[in-house]
């Protein structure tokens, strides 16, 4: 039957998405598995229409209709609509802008698949980013950008202008350099200025939000200047704390001296102790009041300040590459000493700046070493 497959007789040529590819697709390229998992699902509550998810497939119908009845339980279903396959241009994503924008077209803003994109959220938020950007130019306004570093958004721009993808582009947490800062509960502290800057959020919301990163910034400040001291009172507070800890998880705290305290530490750090929690500080040192949102940032900020701090660092480095501007009329081939691949990259990609110059393939440490002397200069 998978002679009759668009990809084995030429008729599909493209490489499709990675991540939901067909079923002549998957037993091409798993010849040795003899079976793959479907399922079943009901296309709405008002209808009695199936979806056969991880059943894709753009064969003739009469292949589709025998590869059906060959499984247990559909011997009698019939195709209400057969499956098919799309193959669409798209623009190449080394001529967009970091807002969407076209370097080609002034005002033309490009998202979702055209864009050589695969998935609902990756079109969802170019959509977004696009219209945003696509008003505030007609409102004579700045436009957005969120960089790699604030937003998964950013690492996908990012990514589809400046990286070379073989096929549809879906974006991963571990396309993302700093997964640290990226995080899902801190996003109202990340993108709040954004988000105010183009009126996202009501006046009630951005109070309330606003008031919040005020609480864990002054409760951080605080505890960094509360000490906690060795008493023995404290070490048998904590080995209290151990024990009951021990009792209700499955896995226990080892009951040892590294649970006490041996030098005086602040009450931020005493905070980064995994036995610690912000309910249970309060036995050690005076607390406040914060809201459960609050509470929850001071804990992370604390326990993992260290790998937060180095990702900080990290994040200032990238953006002062970000701010290194290339002019638009640069001339990389009468740079002495860049590689003729660091040539033929950034040529071809156009990087507005020296961070966006520095993720382009082929491109070396040494090629920015030498771009951002000439800029200096």
């Amino acid at each position: 039957m998978l002679k009759y497959s668009p990809i084995v007789t030429g008729i599909v040529s493209t490489k499709g998405p990675r991540h939901c590819p067909s079923l002549d697709r998957k037993i091409m390229n798993f010849p040795e598995k003899t079976n793959h998992q479907i399922f079943l699902e009901q296309e709405s509550v008002e209808s009695d229409e199936i979806y056969i998810n991880g059943f894709t497939t753009a064969m003739p119908p009469f292949a589709q209709e025998a590869m059906l009845k060959t499984i247990s339980g559909l011997e009698n279903a019939k195709i209400v609509r057969y499956g098919y396959a799309v193959e669409y241009n798209f623009v190449p994503a080394h001529q967009l802008k970091l807002t969407l924008e076209t370097k080609v077209i002034d005002g033309l803003y490009t998202a979702g698949t055209i864009n050589g994109t695969s998935g609902y959220e990756e079109a969802a938020c170019q959509g977004f980013m696009a219209g945003v950007n696509a008003a505030r130019k007609i409102l004579g306004k700045k436009e957005i950008v969120i960089d790699r570093s604030e937003g998964y958004i950013g690492v996908l721009i990012d990514d589809i202008i400046n990286k070379k993808t073989p096929e549809p582009y879906r974006v991963l947490p571990s396309r993302a350099e700093y997964r640290l800062t990226l995080r899902q509960d801190n996003i109202f502290i990340r993108l709040l200025e954004k988000a105010k800057e183009i009126r996202l959020l009501n006046a009630e919301k951005l109070t309330e939000l606003e008031n919040t990163c005020q609480e864990i910034e002054n409760e951080v400040e605080r505890l960094k200047g509360i000490t906690v001291y060795p008493t023995k009172e404290n070490n048998e507070k904590l080995l209290e704390i151990v024990e009951k800890q021990n009792k209700s998880e499955s896995s226990e705290i080892e009951k040892n001296s590294k649970n006490s305290m041996n030098s005086p530490v602040s009450g931020f750090e005493f905070l980064a102790r995994k036995e610690i929690n912000y309910n249970n500080l309060s036995e050690f040192v005076e607390t406040v009041k914060l809201s459960d949102l609050a509470k929850e940032q001071v804990e992370i900020n604390a326990k993992y300040n260290v790998f937060i701090e180095r990702e900080k660092a990290q994040i200032e480095k990238f953006k002062k590459l970000e701010k290194m501007i290339i002019p638009k009329d640069f001339d990389y081939e009468s740079v002495k000493g860049l590689s003729n691949i660091a040539i033929s990259g950034l040529m071809y990609g156009q990087p507005e700046t020296i961070g966006q110059a520095s993720r382009i393939s082929g491109v070396t440490y040494n090629d920015i070493s030498l771009l951002i002397a000439i800029l200096k200069n």
